[in-house]
């Protein structure tokens, strides 16, 4: 009877040992962002999760003491249980000597309890823990914390002698919060969920990882030419304002002054209210929007949150001394995340004469020269040497050149070789991107 106990007993304390691995486990493996909504649909379960998760060391010292327990309790009780079981059948087949039977019960038993150790006891609830995470913290979230709390002193005692130990090492204890990740983490992080669920190259994967470049970039990275905008003057009639608005059909333009400075930005719905009148100029300016001016080297985002907050969606960018540089609207912000935003009426158009890069059958790729460096770099999947020093691909490669570019002008960079196919005085019109 007290050997069957015994017997009992050390089954019980693989199946515990068992437990405290699988919490482990489970603990580590559970995202925080997937607490706060199992603590609402899960009732006392899911709170008790919430609080183990809040304070994670500290029920992780609770895990290894329980696996410490239980190993140790197993090994004290398992094999001298086992080894008594095993010794009437030895004696049966007619081993008789004491010593003989010790030793061969006692490797039986101990080959039998690290079996079941491992296997019940370790291996198959770790693998429970990391497939099913969600389901295992729940279930073990109560008796782990009832344990915690059942222990507490002995467990303050081992931290806190681990703490010092690690300050004798000169290493600094930390809070029990998650390290953040770094962008270049994030990035990677999602490519492989994305990359699982819908492939490496997927449109959603592109999407979230160029969401997280956004912090990266500069105004004058995304800003477009002055030369490309569709200005009003201020001292236009309204139907020469009808004609522009028929003929390029924006929704925001800038309004310029007698010496062609841009002033305010007119929405075309402001000069439809207006409608032709006396004074039609002047109402004009007073239903204008403030204009934005920002810096070339101002970054994106706090301009992204002006726009959000009811600004006009149009910014001028200058050098900082005033000289105009080029603009920058909402839809270049989103399509430096989402990529090019085709609508109703530039459908109309061309692909090609929009597209600023092709990508052509032979590998090989056809760029505008004023395409953004930034966006170069996306499409080879590398960095190019000096490119924080410059917007555009036309102002990089008059640098590598050194030169005037032309025609057949040709600059290497690591496995791609850049051939200018057309330059317009210092300015490079199209640029082939052949793979080397």
């Amino acid at each position: 009877m007290g050997n069957s106990l015994l017997l009992l007993f050390a089954l019980f304390l693989v199946v515990l040992n068992g437990f405290f691995v699988a919490a482990e486990f489970a603990i580590v493996k559970l995202r925080g962002t997937r607490v706060a909504e199992l603590r609402e649909s899960n009732g006392l379960r899911g709170q008790m999760l919430a609080r183990v998760h809040r304070n994670l060391d500290a029920y992780l010292s609770a895990c290894q003491l329980g696996i410490t327990l239980s190993s140790l309790g197993l090994g004290w009780v398992g094999e001298p249980a086992f080894a008594s079981l095993l010794e009437p059948l030895l004696a049966s087949v007619g081993v008789t000597d004491p010593e003989t039977v010790h030793t061969v019960a006692f490797l039986a038993a101990f080959s039998l309890i690290s079996y079941l150790h491992i296997v019940i006891g370790e291996l198959a609830p770790k693998s429970m823990a990391l497939r099913r995470p969600e389901a295992t913290s729940l279930w073990t979230a109560l008796p782990l914390f009832l344990f915690y709390w059942g222990m507490y002193p002995f467990i303050w005692v081992l931290n806190a002698s681990a703490n010092r130990v690690l300050r004798w090492f000169g290493l600094a204890t930390t809070g029990h919060g998650h390290d953040s990740y770094s962008q270049d983490e994030l990035r990677m992080i999602l490519h492989m969920n994305r990359a699982a669920a819908d492939g490496p190259h997927s449109e959603v994967n592109h999407w979230l990882s160029h969401a997280l470049e956004l912090p990266e970039l500069t105004v004058g990275d995304l800003m477009r030419p002055w030369r490309e905008v569709v200005a009003l003057a201020a001292d236009d009639e309204h139907l020469d304002l009808r004609r522009t608005f028929l003929q390029h059909r924006y929704s925001r333009y800038p309004l310029l002054d007698a010496a062609g400075e841009p002033i305010a930005v007119v929405h075309i719905k402001d000069v439809l209210l207006i409608g032709a009148s006396d004074g039609y100029s002047r109402r004009l300016r007073e239903e204008a929007n403030e204009l934005i001016r920002v810096h070339e080297d101002d970054p994106v985002l706090p301009l992204l949150r002006e726009f959000r907050q009811g600004a006009s969606h149009f910014a001028v960018v200058d050098d900082g001394f005033g000289k105009v540089l080029g603009f920058l609207t909402l839809e270049d912000i989103i399509e430096a995340m989402l990529g090019e935003i085709v609508d109703e009426h530039e459908r109309e158009r061309s692909s090609q004469v929009r597209r600023r890069i092709q990508r052509l059958r032979d590998g090989s790729l056809l760029a505008r020269g004023d395409t953004a460096l930034f966006r170069i770099e996306r499409a080879l999947g590398q960095s190019l040497d000096g490119s924080e020093d410059y917007n555009t691909l036309s102002g990089w490669l008059m640098a590598k050149l050194d030169q005037i570019p032309r025609a057949g002008d040709q600059v290497r960079a690591e496995r791609w070789r850049f051939e200018v196919q057309a330059a317009n005085g210092p300015r490079v019109e199209r640029v082939r991107i052949h793979p080397v």
